[in-house]
């Protein structure tokens, strides 16, 4: 029964009452459906049981067969790792002592302890071609100072060495003219200097990571070039830069510069050398005009002094006659 507007009305049960039969009804389907359901996990599980048992036991019996050629490679495995640690940490201790070799001898300032150096580590591109330089640039170092190789090292040990004279130091901290750099020993250590790039060029080679060690070298033999007053080489050498710069594009534009510097270079008349001017005449020595000449028929004067050994003996004065 419902109450509306004041009226009673009837509204039938039997669709309500149906529709709990219905779910009563499903509710024991749920359940035979979970009991199912329960009853094959159950199964499952057991079945797992015994296939992990099984796989156990297989493999326990596996590992009484074979258990010395697991633990052998275990051994081995063990023995790798520990033998590239080792290698590894030898390398770097290798690699410290190249190195600091190279800041001996950098310290030392000559080119020997240098090309040494190289010479020991040639296994190791980087350290060798930065070995081969500097040595080089020492090279070219004597040459611009005009000096000789162990007077430039002594130079950059001790820069007070090129004002010694002007300070009145001892003779040891001095230059002598010894220490000067003769035409045949400039030309040797230009020689010298251009080896050492071309070889720093060849060790390069087509290395992308190296370019910029070949772009090096080439510079180094243009300079070279210059020092020996020959522009079409040096040219040359830069032309080499400017085409294998590629990403180096600062060193491909200095390159440039400076061979536009050697065509402006080029057309500047030079001077003729002067031929060497005639010896002086050697005139003949002028007699003294104080020296008298010598000579039997030289006529002495009167009141001239009687000559050493000569001298006139002093006479008596005579007593005066009494006979008279």
């Amino acid at each position: 029964m419902r109450m509306r507007h004041g009226c009673l009305t009837s509204v039938s049960l039997q669709p309500l009452n149906a529709g709990r039969r219905l779910t009563r009804f499903h509710r024991f389907e749920c359940v035979d459906e979970a009991k199912g359901v329960d009853k094959r996990l159950e199964q499952i599980k057991e079945g797992a049981g015994l296939d992990e048992s099984r796989l156990n036991e297989e493999l326990i019996e596996f590992l009484k067969k074979h258990n010395d050629k697991f633990f052998l490679v275990i051994l081995i495995a063990a023995l790798g790792i520990l033998g590239h640690r080792y290698w590894h940490q030898y390398q770097i201790g290798v690699e410290n002592d190249a190195w600091a070799a190279y800041e001996e001898a950098l310290v030392v300032g000559r080119p020997e302890a240098l090309l040494q150096v190289a010479a020991d580590h040639d296994g190791r591109p980087g350290l060798a071609i930065q070995a081969l330089t500097d040595a080089a640039d020492l090279y070219m170092q004597a040459v611009g100072l005009g000096l000789t190789v162990q007077a430039t090292a002594a130079v950059n040990q001790n820069p007070g060495l090129v004002y010694g004279a002007m300070f009145g130091q001892d003779q040891e901290n001095q230059l002598t003219e010894a220490d000067e750099l003769s035409d045949e020993e400039r030309d040797g250590l230009l020689t010298e200097a251009d080896d050492l790039y071309a070889r720093i060029i060849e060790m390069a080679g087509d290395n992308a990571g190296m370019r910029v060690r070949a772009l090096g070298g080439w510079f180094g033999r243009a300079a070279v070039a210059e020092a020996r007053d020959d522009p079409e080489q040096a040219t040359r050498c830069y032309k080499e830069i400017v085409d294998g710069a590629g990403e180096y594009v600062a060193l491909a534009g200095r390159a440039e510069r400076r061979i536009g510097d050697l065509d402006g270079l080029s057309r500047v008349p030079r001077l003729v050398e002067p031929e060497p001017l005639p010896e002086t005449p050697t005139l003949p020595p002028v007699p003294d005009s104080t020296e008298q000449p010598s000579g039997d028929d030289t006529e002495q004067p009167a009141d001239a002094p009687a000559e050493d050994g000569a001298a006139e003996e002093p006479t008596e004065p005579q007593p005066a006659d009494t006979s008279e």
